[in-house]
């Protein structure tokens, strides 16, 4: 397997000759100010830009509020790279900084106002109608029946036929719609990484000690994706495998319960970081969706993610080889409690400590956290997700 293993990243250079040949980014010129809403609403709105922890707890999951941060989001990342542009008409991508998913009940004509986490904001989404008006009037909208402009959903559950939301570029944690797949190969969805707080999930553990560590709940909320997808989905099954295996592996794994449900994916723990922090694998299983934020906190824990599933959802996956810092398990393999046969040869024979895989694997996720965090105040501001969405929407459109 070392033979096979890569430290390479294909990550496109910022040399403005490139830039040059390569696609813009257009973000209209209007913010929540310029339709009317009451300043108090605006003034909260902005308010959870610039401090969301006091808005969305200590570590939001979605990435959408740092889109539209004036600093670190989509805009000013591409200006610094020189891929914006104030020519709609020469943009290979148009974005709207209005935050859609704030108000994604609404505008799906889901009338559960207030029902979300993002209950402090749902004044501004009678508002969205009068943006919609305004945008669809707009002759950048009207030249591509808006299929070049991007939006954020955090949850994209289900797209009603017809619908202007399934004619747009969707960035979303995950895809959740039976007809994902499709939508991912036609550049309809792009899949964004979960945010998780780099301050809070990295670690300096000078030696991990443990071979591999999973932490989360096996009490789950009962599937939360498309009609056909759901009739294939295994998460409790997989859960439970997880958990008699690494019960029986005699202190070579842990296994800790998180019986708090939203607990597992609204704050971090501090235990959960440092088990992270002090284990060479961590398996992202599926719970009541494929994916979740647990993959991206193991990353940024310099834990090795182990990827237990048939079909994952992972962000940037033309622009980074996932193979060569992560573990594929199958579901079938997983459920015959095959995840740990499948680490422990990684590992040097006799003395457990770290072999030449595993330290491969070790040098090549040092280089994917720096592109898969929101580093938006850190050394790797400009070399992170951002950056890499920013690539990804304005090459080959």
């Amino acid at each position: 397997m070392g033979k096979t293993i890569s430290t390479e990243f294909f990550f496109l250079s910022h040399n403005p000759s490139v830039c040059q040949k390569s696609g813009r980014l257009f973000v209209y010129p209007v913010s929540v100010r310029d339709f009317g809403l009451d300043g108090a609403v605006v003034a909260r709105y902005e308010a959870m830009l610039s401090n969301p922890a006091a808005f969305l707890g200590p570590d939001p999951i979605h990435p959408d509020w740092l889109f539209y941060n004036s600093i670190h989001g989509l805009k000013a990342t591409a200006t610094r790279m020189g891929r914006i542009t104030d020519d709609p008409g020469k943009a290979a991508a148009l974005f709207l900084p209005w935050p859609v998913a704030l108000c994604q009940d609404f505008i799906l004509d889901d009338f559960r106002l207030g029902t979300g986490v993002f209950d402090h904001t749902r004044e501004m989404c009678p508002s969205y109608r009068r943006v919609l008006r305004w945008l669809f009037w707009q002759s950048s909208w009207l030249k591509s029946n808006g299929s070049d402009h991007l939006f954020y959903s955090s949850d994209l559950l289900e797209l009603p036929a017809g619908h202007w939301l399934s004619r747009v570029v969707l960035l979303t944690v995950e895809d959740r719609t039976d007809q994902a797949w499709s939508r991912i190969a036609h550049g309809r969805t792009v899949i964004v990484p979960y945010f998780a707080a780099p301050g809070r999930w990295s670690t300096s553990s000078p030696r991990r000690t443990q071979l591999a560590t999973f932490a989360g709940s096996v009490e789950l909320f009962g599937c939360t994706m498309g009609p056909k997808r759901c009739r294939s989905w295994r998460g409790p099954q997989l859960r439970l495998a997880l958990q008699r295996e690494f019960e029986s592996a005699g202190g070579l794994a842990t296994f800790r319960t998180i019986h708090d449900r939203f607990s597992a994916f609204t704050r971090p723990l501090k235990a959960e970081a440092a088990l992270y922090g002090r284990s060479i694998f961590c398996p992202a299983v599926p719970g009541d969706t494929d994916t979740s934020k647990r993959l991206f906190c193991a990353i940024l824990a310099g834990c090795i993610p182990v990827i237990v599933g048939n079909h994952p959802q992972l962000p940037f996956t033309d622009r980074l080889h996932w193979d060569s810092f992560s573990i594929r398990v199958s579901e079938e393999a997983a459920l015959q409690g095959g995840v740990l046969p499948r680490l422990q040869p990684l590992m040097a024979s006799g003395n457990g400590s770290e072999g030449q895989d595993v330290q491969r694997l070790q040098s090549s996720l040092a280089g994917a956290r720096k592109r898969l965090g929101f580093w938006a105040h850190d050394v790797y501001s400009g070399f992170d997700a951002i950056a890499l969405l920013v690539h990804t929407v304005t090459d080959k459109r």
